[in-house]
């Protein structure tokens, strides 16, 4: 696929940056299930989030871009 295809699939910011969209019921679901009890600047992310976020910023390469996050 072309990076232009892959990019079309993304929303765009006023900006014109891509929007890597994160949408989750509560805070709770970014973190390790092992670091809920942890305080917020120690927490570890989830690693599906890690995933998921590396995953994104490698499709649209040198494209500039925001996480946006959604509760």
């Amino acid at each position: 696929m072309q990076n232009t295809e892959i990019l079309e699939r993304y929303e765009r910011a006023e900006n014109g940056e891509v929007v890597i969209d994160v949408s989750t019921q509560k805070i709770e679901d970014l973190y390790s299930t092992f670091d809920k009890k942890s305080h917020f600047l120690k927490k570890d992310l989830n690693q599906d989030l890690v995933d998921y976020i590396i995953d994104c910023v490698t499709e649209i390469g040198d494209t500039k871009f925001l996480i946006q996050f959604n509760f």
